[in-house]
């Protein structure tokens, strides 16, 4: 699919790549921070190519926002982040257990690989579109189109809602958040103070 292919829902169950465990996550001596669109462009590739989406198989089922009578173990992100995502799961699974995993929301999945304008900015990645600056369109693009990022529990951790009110702002989930940044996450909420569902790849891998 090009750059402007047709922006999906959802096709975490499209992409029928071989499947990829992978237990160690890749080292990087660069600490975390949000990438700018040409750094994702660079080392992540363009959005939407299908050759960067891998089918990973989680150590713990994910219940579908969408239908939470649904889960999942099988989910299509980029290739790159798998290792890290791979070694949040396992400290989840280490710090909280399965049950307290489900207990909290946390396995509420709402969504990696979708590609999308970010919420907000679609009328300007229409117009960008329309006036073929690619460059600019790109700059308006989710960071999920790229695959490289993880929505969880997105109706109590909204996109325009804060803390103390979103339910990743609270202390009982400060070591999940701990996790996904020692892995080389980024979490919205705990850096811009909004989005706590969001957390996306903050390193060059």
């Amino acid at each position: 699919m090009g750059f402007w292919g047709t922006i999906r829902k959802s096709v975490d169950e499209e992409i029928q790549g071989e499947e990829l465990v992978v237990s160690q996550p890749i080292q990087t001596k660069t600490a975390g921070r949000l990438l700018t669109t040409a750094e994702i462009i660079k080392h992540y590739g363009q959005p939407g190519d299908p050759t960067n989406l891998q089918l990973v198989i989680t150590p713990f089922p994910f219940r579908l926002d969408w239908n939470l009578s649904q889960e999942t173990n099988k989910i299509t992100m980029h290739k790159k982040i798998v290792p890290n995502f791979l070694s949040v799961c396992a400290g989840l699974l280490k710090h909280y257990g399965g049950a307290k995993i489900k207990e909290l929301g946390i396995d509420n999945f709402g969504g990696c690989y979708n590609f999308r304008p970010q919420r907000g900015l679609e009328k300007k990645y229409e117009a960008a579109k329309k006036a073929k600056n690619t460059a600019l369109a790109m700059s308006y693009l989710s960071r999920h189109s790229w695959a490289i990022a993880v929505d969880l529990d997105p109706d109590r951790n909204a996109l325009k809602t804060k803390a103390p009110k979103a339910q990743f702002s609270k202390p009982e989930y400060a070591a999940m958040n701990d996790i996904f940044y020692a892995n080389g996450f980024i979490g919205y909420g705990r850096n811009r103070g909004n989005d706590w569902m969001h957390f996306e790849i903050g390193v060059l891998l």
